[in-house]
């Protein structure tokens, strides 16, 4: 799955705010896209 993109506060498309969980617990988290990545998580 692949987050969608926002508008920044330059005007410039950025990554959305994105969570992963697994079995109930959130191993990822990036509320509103602040450090600019997208989301991943390696299922071991």
């Amino acid at each position: 799955m692949t987050p969608g993109t926002m508008t920044a506060a330059d005007g410039m498309l950025a990554a959305a705010g994105c969570s992963i969980m697994v079995d109930g617990k959130t191993v990822v988290e990036n509320k509103g896209g602040k450090t600019g990545k997208l989301c991943s998580y390696k299922l071991k």
